[in-house]
């Protein structure tokens, strides 16, 4: 299941009961949809924008974990284990959620086996993700780290245009390098590196990516 589908590969009556039984509620950009220690009593399912999930250093830098769009779930984890929210989730423009509470969303689960299945599977999607996040601020240089956060980013909201695939993502520099930890400077060096190398066109808060194939090759 790709990581926006949710509420499209739901039946026609599974979507009505959730949109019937949540409440919706809408963020403006820069609005906490929720904060570190909040209580876990729901999860939210993104009808419009996009909404990125993240942690914060001891230094007070973020390290973003996501960015999740139109038919996305988010805030899965913490209600599965700890009764608060172990991160930040923020939307970065206007969004509309449903919010759904724990126990509708169990009682939920517990009456449609293959929403459970759906919802496992995407968890496990979302834990290699994590993983993968954390492996490479370990074990891989800015450069690889911003070719795999392109990538990333290209399969999720890339969209075909003449001269390659746009993100359809607003999204800063600043931003860009807090989901691979690194200086705003570093992650426009190598941009504009990128842009020379001809694999990317920079535009004001959009990216085109033109050679997919050359992000793949610093990942080998």
């Amino acid at each position: 299941m790709d990581e926006g589908s949710f509420l499209d590969a739901l039946e026609q009556e599974d979507m009505l009961r959730l949109v019937r039984d949540a409440t919706h509620i809408s963020f403006s950009k820069g609005d906490h949809v929720f904060q570190l220690g909040d209580p876990a009593n729901c999860v939210y399912a993104i009808r419009k924008g996009k909404i990125k999930t993240y942690l914060i250093n001891e230094d007070g830098e973020e390290i973003v974990l996501s960015i999740r769009g139109v038919g996305s779930l988010f805030g899965l984890s913490s209600i599965f284990g700890a009764g608060a929210r172990t991160g930040y989730s923020t939307a970065i423009e206007e969004s509309l959620c449903l919010r759904i509470t724990k126990d509708v969303f169990w009682s939920f689960l517990q009456s449609r086996n293959e929403v459970s299945n759906l919802v496992i599977t995407l968890l496990g999607k979302r834990l290699c993700q994590h993983r993968a996040i954390i492996s490479d601020i370990l074990k891989r240089d800015v450069k690889a780290r911003l070719a795999r956060t392109l990538l990333r980013l290209y399969h999720q909201f890339g969209k075909p245009v003449q001269k390659g695939m746009l993100l359809d993502i607003a999204i800063t520099q600043e931003e860009l390098a807090n989901m691979i930890s690194a200086r705003r400077q570093t992650t426009n060096r190598l941009l504009k590196h990128f842009e020379n190398e001809n694999i990317v066109k920079i535009g004001y808060k959009r990216l085109i990516i033109t050679d997919p194939a050359a992000l793949e090759n610093m990942l080998e």
